[in-house]
This record gives C-alpha cells, structure tokens and sequence, in this order.
C-alpha cells in the first residue's frame, strides 16, 4: 500500500473469534479474527524485505512476504507494550507545541494521505484491546523523502498514571528505523508512582531519538 504500509488478509473459517498474533521483525501485537474467521489489518513495514507471521495460540498459522519499495521515503518509529501500560507515543513536528497543529499523537484524528503527500506525520495504533493480554504498538511515520520543511521532529514516549498501572512496573519497548537500513530495539522498565499520582504523566525524552529532517 501506498506510505510503505501492508494490507494484511487473514481467512480462518475454523478460527472464528480467535487471539492471534502479528510478528513483523521484533514489532508483534495482538489481533482477533472475526466471527467468520477472517482478518483485514494494515500494518506500517520496518523492513524492505518484510515478513509477516500471524500465529494462534495453538501453532497454527500463516507468512506473508512482500517488498517494500518506498521504505527508505519515509522516517518511522515503533513503542510497543503489553496491556493497559499506559504509554503514549508523541511527535512534535519543527517546534510544534502539546495540542497545537503538529503534534501528532494517538488523541489526533489519523490523517494517512496527508502523510502520504509529504504534509506531515501520522501516528497509526495498532493491536485489538480487547483480547486477553493484548500486545498493542504505536507506529509512527515522516514523510522524509516528501517534506518541503527542514529542522527537528521531537520524539518522546509517555506514560500517564491510571487506576490500572499506578504503583506497578510497567515495560515497553521502541523500534527505530535507522539510516543503513537496520533495526534499533531499546527496552524500558518503569516505575509508575502510587495510585494518588493518577492522572499526571510521565514524560521520557531519550527512549527515542528525535529525527532531523531536511526539506525535499
């Protein structure tokens, strides 16, 4: 698909309302089949030679593969974790500021073809919570090889304090994209305050590295 994104297609007639789980080079979230067995998900590539597993739980399954020719067009970074975590995953594009036009996050109408026209980022929510044990992710994609705008996109993961993670450890984990093509991994264990800290936000700033963007 256009945006180095896959249309996955999944038919399972035997495996209707079934948990299953999608693996894309170290990126893996959860997903459940309809009640005819079938699943239709888009999922933003990491590699130019990519593979998809789709695995049930009881080792059944199926691979996809394709190539991904416009890949290296575009700036892409993943946050992923296990339930209700709490994390979030924030861009602020060329000195953006919280709420204001540019700061793309999961609170933002997703805007794929302004993506794809080189207008700006697009953060893409991926996972189904309401299966058991969810694994979600959070991609979020530039348009590097499309801009007109040059200077910095600030990158940070945050966590707010809910009822369901105060005072627990919480773990994520981030994929990068780097420039020769390869994939950079880096784990987070975090200690989330009490349950009287509920509704404030943790902020990370170095879990990812901002992206440096020149004008094309």
């Amino acid at each position: 698909m256009p945006g180095a994104m896959v249309n996955l297609m999944l038919s399972a007639p035997c495996a209707a309302n079934e948990r299953l789980t999608i693996h894309h080079n170290g990126l893996m979230f959860t997903e459940a089949t309809g009640a005819d067995g079938m699943l239709d998900v888009v999922v933003p590539a990491l590699t130019e030679q990519a593979v998809f597993i789709m695995a049930f739980s009881n080792g059944d399954g199926a691979v996809a593969q394709t190539v991904i020719d416009d890949l290296y067009g575009y700036d892409r970074v993943a946050l992923q974790w296990r339930g209700q975590a709490g994390f979030q995953l924030h861009a602020r594009e060329f000195g953006a500021d919280y709420g204001a036009t540019g700061h793309i996050w999961a609170g933002v109408e997703p805007d794929v073809a302004g993506m794809i026209g080189g207008q700006h980022g697009f953060l893409m929510q991926l996972g189904n919570r309401d299966v058991a044990q969810p694994l979600v992710a959070e991609v979020y994609t530039f348009p590097t090889s499309k801009t007109a705008q040059d200077g910095t996109i600030d990158l940070s993961v945050e966590a707010e304090v809910t009822t369901q993670n105060c005072g627990l450890e919480v773990e994520a984990q981030s994929i990068e994209m780097t420039e020769n093509g390869n994939l950079k991994t880096q784990d987070l264990t975090l200690a989330v305050p009490g349950c009287d800290a509920v509704g404030s936000f943790l902020v990370l700033n170095n879990l990812v590295s901002d992206l440096k963007v020149a004008s094309n």
